[in-house]
């Protein structure tokens, strides 16, 4: 097992299900301690409310001897963005890394998503990247270090029938190289990871 993120902090956002956990459970055999922030909501909506499902990741990490611990915030909003920095802050005293995976999507085709669907998946995925990336920024400044990432999704090629998702998701691209850019000089690195997968 590999050790090389010891004593460092990490925040995964949707860290309860998908890749999300992945990462957040694999930080934490590095050696990291994790904020495992996850609004509780189904994939296919937002709605949400209970840290259930990041609770259990957490007791998963420290019942092998990590150490994590849960933020059932939105991160859609300004104030779950900075919920999840000071969650590291407070419980960890640092923020090294923020990884963003929360997401949700609608299986729908232009003609046929309602305006509040749109609204609701663009705010997850591209508002809850910048809410995140803004707060722990403010952190990562004064101290010349850190990691951003962000995850696009081979869905930005058009696939036609998550309109949504696939334009958070191209503009996630979009996010980060402003990002990157624009923190580079304090030592900041910020990255995008585009995964595709079939099932």
């Amino acid at each position: 097992m590999s050790a090389h993120l010891e004593g460092k902090s990490v925040v995964v956002t949707g860290g309860a299900r998908g890749i999300g956990r992945a990462v957040a459970t694999a930080a934490a055999e590095a050696g990291a301690r994790v904020v495992v922030a996850d609004y509780g909501g189904a994939v296919d909506r937002n709605q949400a409310g209970s840290s259930e499902a990041a609770d259990t990741v957490v007791d998963e990490i420290t019942a092998a001897g990590g150490e994590a611990v849960a933020a059932a915030v939105d991160v859609s909003t300004m104030d779950g963005g900075r919920a999840v920095v000071e969650a590291a802050m407070d419980s960890f005293g640092r923020l090294d890394a923020v990884v963003c995976s929360a997401g949700i999507t609608a299986l729908k085709y232009l003609w046929d998503i309602e305006e509040q669907e749109w609204d609701d998946v663009i705010a997850v995925h591209l508002k809850g990247d910048f809410s995140c990336a803004k707060a722990a920024a403010k952190v990562m400044i004064p101290q010349s270090s850190g990691s951003l990432i962000f995850l696009s999704s081979g869905a930005l090629n058009g696939m036609p029938n998550v309109t949504a998702y696939a334009t958070a998701k191209a503009g996630i691209l979009g996010f980060t190289w402003s990002t990157a850019n624009a923190l580079g000089r304090f030592g900041i690195t910020t990255n995008c990871m585009v995964p595709s997968a079939a099932t």
